[in-house]
């Protein structure tokens, strides 16, 4: 796609050269947004001539600004050549201009949205259908507008006639809603020989339970904001409450579990992580671990010999050279780890 460097201007909410105008505001783009098609001059190929002029590209990146003008950066589809043509004649300047195309939802001839020069209804409510590229804009601002009916069939506005047709039927179908004096007292369940005063003082009995009740859901609704924000504060303080109690637990198993000598102190980083996840697990299997037997345990208990306290008084090479290192591991790890420590200088990793 060809993106042109310029943004052009759409529509605005000026008394174009038809004599109407179509509220920026009014315009609903929703269905444009999701074909965003631009065409040329409003047409529109059928498919049954293949000189037919085709869909020129897009109009993406459409803003609004606080003066209700609309613009909008052109995307040219740049394997059509007529679409490159119009591409170059909008950036070297030969054409300048847009056109919008909408289906009118709603009309209104209230004086207080009528400007200067306007001769037809506002367009106040509208569905933007495409965008077309023209050669001469409808209104000073150069901006052109089309406007289709309900079958899709655009209206030929530079026909009087037919314009004149299409905005007397609009505003003829707008229907007011009228009720009769009997309908209202039948809604307000009073009957044709009630007092005027009394009358009245019902509607304005409804009207003021009408805001009553309008301002009672705008505190509500701010109640029940509060109430929530009160719900996350109060469920992020019991989370880290569980948190700190856990691991405190966490902390006071595994500290137990280094003075029972069943893990090392440089091990309690890894034991911590698992214990985190799956603290349950921890428990079991740090339960069902032996602690290390010290050499004073060993020398403390029957089981202890006269051969295991000689081995641990001699150095590693002796030890080595007898072949009694294993030995001296399997009976007394510690005893085993200080032989080895003065030796190397440093305790032995994985024992």
């Amino acid at each position: 796609m060809l993106k042109t460097t310029k943004r052009y201007v759409i529509t605005t909410n000026a008394v174009n050269a038809y004599g109407f105008r179509v509220l920026t505001k009014g315009i609903d783009w929703s269905l444009y947004d999701g074909n965003p098609i631009m065409l040329y001059m409003h047409f529109r190929a059928t498919g049954q001539n293949e000189n037919e002029v085709k869909a020129l590209g897009n109009v993406r990146e459409i803003e609004t600004d606080e003066n209700g003008v609309v613009t909008g950066r052109l995307y040219f589809n740049d394997k059509y050549p007529f679409a490159v043509q119009m591409y170059d004649g909008y950036e070297n300047g030969t054409y300048n201009m847009l056109s919008i195309g909408v289906h009118p939802v709603e009309l209104s001839d209230a004086p207080e949205l009528l400007l200067p020069g306007q001769t037809y209804p506002t367009v106040s409510k509208s569905i933007a259908k495409e965008i077309s590229c023209v050669d001469i804009g409808a209104n000073p601002e150069a901006l052109g507008v089309a406007l289709y009916d309900a079958s899709g069939k655009i209206i030929t506005l530079s026909d009087q006639g037919e314009k004149d047709h299409f905005f007397h039927n609009q505003i003829s179908q707008m229907k007011i809603l009228t009720l009769s004096a009997p309908a209202i007292l039948t809604l307000l369940k009073l009957s044709d020989t009630t007092p005027e005063a009394e009358v009245f003082e019902k509607i304005k009995t409804l009207v003021t339970l009408a805001d009553d009740q309008a301002a009672k859901i705008v505190t509500l609704s701010a109640d029940k904001a509060t109430a929530e924000g009160k719900v996350l504060e109060l469920t992020k303080k019991l989370d880290d409450q569980v948190a700190l109690v856990l691991s405190d637990k966490i902390d006071s198993l595994l500290n137990q579990a280094v003075a029972d000598r069943k893990i090392t102190a440089d091990e309690l980083p890894s034991w911590k992580e698992l214990a985190t996840v799956n603290l349950a697990h921890v428990e079991k299997v740090i339960g069902l671990k032996a602690g290390a037997v010290t050499v004073s345990q060993h020398l403390n208990t029957p089981s202890s010999n006269d051969k295991l306290i000689k081995l641990c008084e001699k150095t590693y090479d002796q030890l080595f050279a007898a072949g009694e290192l294993e030995y001296v591991k399997l009976n007394d790890v510690e005893a085993y780890k200080t032989i080895y420590k003065n030796k190397f200088g440093s305790e032995p990793k994985n024992v």
